[in-house]
């Protein structure tokens, strides 16, 4: 976890209100969207197989478009893959021939609405089942025409959903805030997509309160985590983990006496590294703030920074483990 993303995230608090929504830079805006190549657990494909279909998958967005997020984002691509049949050649020696039918589909994972989708037929034909599977992924055409479609639809359709449901989706967040579910409000405010300008700022200014409120949700937590990474000797990420915890949080004191006993357990060469540690995060505070002061264009980098601490958060909160459940596609 970056050190400078701890720091900005609590700038962000004070400086987020004077974003202006016209900030975004001139680009394509269907090229600004990113999705995540999902696979679903499917026991019946060989994991060679959904290997080489997922490299086919990463064909097609970056061939339309597309960028991949490996952390928690929340439009994916996705596969179906539906086996017919599966039939032994009366050749010699026997072959196995697999009749199948791929479906892919774009969807937002936190509503399960799909935007688009498209269906392939294939067959593969292999010494073994496997080897089968791979012939029939191998033949899809990543560059086929009805690919770019298919992506440019889906692109289209988070587009147009956002800015249609923009108030719902605006309130939907505040009710997650008013039951102190502050992690599934920020998901919702921090996966409206920057293209959808107005909707995107609208609910980039609701996130820092909500994140402060998630960052206290979360003060135990990271006193623990620090003090098992502690109990390895483990200071430096001891020290990332007591960065969260600013002094008007719960267990502030708590936090603070843990970073006095490590201080002082420390030998003198550990020493002198934590208080580096402790001096360049300083140092980060001070000259990311003058930074930003000084260029009004760093707002946009601002929130890609609190984007990827709320990642980090969310995936040390998970176990560094993203889970999709994709059975509302069957």
């Amino acid at each position: 976890m970056k050190l400078i993303n701890l720091l900005l995230s609590w700038l962000l608090l004070s400086s987020i209100n004077t974003i202006a929504q016209n900030s975004i830079e001139k680009t394509d805006d269907l090229d600004r969207i990113s999705l995540a190549i999902v696979m679903p657990k499917e026991e019946t494909t060989p994991t060679s197989a959904t290997k080489l279909l997922k490299n086919k998958l990463q064909q097609i967005a970056v061939r339309n478009g597309l960028s991949s997020d490996d952390g928690t984002p929340n439009f994916i691509l996705t596969p179906v893959v539906n086996v017919y049949s599966k039939d032994m050649t009366p050749t010699i020696p026997p072959n196995i021939l697999i009749d199948m039918e791929i479906s892919l589909y774009i969807v937002d994972y936190s509503n399960k609405q799909i935007f688009s989708e498209i269906t392939i037929h294939k067959k593969g034909l292999g010494t073994n089942e496997t080897r089968a599977f791979i012939d029939a992924f191998r033949s899809i055409e990543t560059k086929s025409s009805k690919f770019h479609t298919f992506v440019k639809q889906g692109k289209e359709g988070i587009i147009a959903y956002y800015n249609s449901n923009c108030d719902f989706i605006i309130k939907d967040a505040q009710t997650y805030v008013a039951t102190q579910q502050h992690e599934k409000a920020l998901n919702i405010l921090m996966n409206v997509p920057r293209v959808c300008k107005e909707c995107y700022w609208s609910a980039m200014k609701l996130v820092p309160t909500i994140f402060k409120a998630y960052q206290k949700d979360n003060v135990g937590v990271n006193i623990s985590r620090a003090n098992s990474a502690w109990a390895t000797h483990d200071f430096r990420t001891a020290a990332q983990y007591l960065s969260l915890i600013s002094s008007d949080m719960p267990d502030y004191a708590k936090a603070q006496r843990l970073i006095q006993n490590i201080e002082v357990s420390l030998s003198q060469q550990e020493k002198l590294e934590w208080q580096y540690i402790l001096q360049r995060q300083q140092n980060e505070y001070s000259l990311s703030k003058e930074r930003i002061q000084l260029n009004q264009d760093s707002k946009q980098e601002i929130m890609d920074f609190y984007k990827e601490l709320l990642r980090n958060m969310t995936l040390n909160n998970r176990g560094g483990r993203v889970e999709y459940d994709l059975k509302f596609l069957k």
